[in-house]
C-alpha cells in the first residue's frame, strides 16, 4: 500500500537498504548462531505477518525465541503509557529477556560471520 511503501521510506531512506538484512532481518541468508529473540507482534499491526515469519525463521534454525502476540493492540502502541495490554507486552519482554539471560549458556561457535546477517 501507499501507506506502508511511505513508511519505508522513511524508514529506510534510499533503496538499497530494503535488500539488507540489518535492516530488513528477513532478507537475512542465515539465521544459525543468532541471539536469543523476543519478537512482539500488535495484533492490528501491518507488519504482523512479517513478525510470524522472522519467528519461524529463527525457530528453523533453532535460535530461541519468544513471540508475544498483543491483543487489541496496533503498530506504535507501545508508546501509550497505563494502557493494560501494553504493560502486559513489556512484563512478557522482561520475563523474556530474564529468562534468556538465566539460559545463557547458548553458544556461537560455528555460527557464520555478520556478513550473512548484513
Amino acid at each position: 500500500t501507499t501507506g506502508l511503501a511511505g513508511s519505508f521510506d522513511r524508514y529506510l531512506p534510499g533503496a538499497r537498504l530494503c535488500s539488507e538484512a540489518s535492516a530488513m532481518p528477513l532478507m537475512a541468508n542465515n539465521f544459525r548462531g543468532l541471539a536469543p529473540a523476543f519478537i512482539g507482534v500488535a495484533e492490528f499491526d501491518i507488519l504482523r505477518d512479517e513478525g510470524y515469519a522472522y519467528r519461524d525463521a529463527l525457530e528453523a534454525e533453532h535460535v530461541p525465541v519468544s513471540l508475544y502476540f498483543g491483543k487489541g493492540l496496533l503498530h506504535g502502541s507501545l508508546r501509550a503509557q497505563g494502557v493494560e495490554q501494553v504493560e502486559a507486552f513489556y512484563d512478557a519482554l522482561a520475563q523474556a529477556i530474564s529468562t534468556f539471560l538465566a539460559n545463557a549458556h547458548y553458544s556461537i561457535e560455528g555460527a557464520s560471520n555478520v556478513s550473512d546477517f548484513g
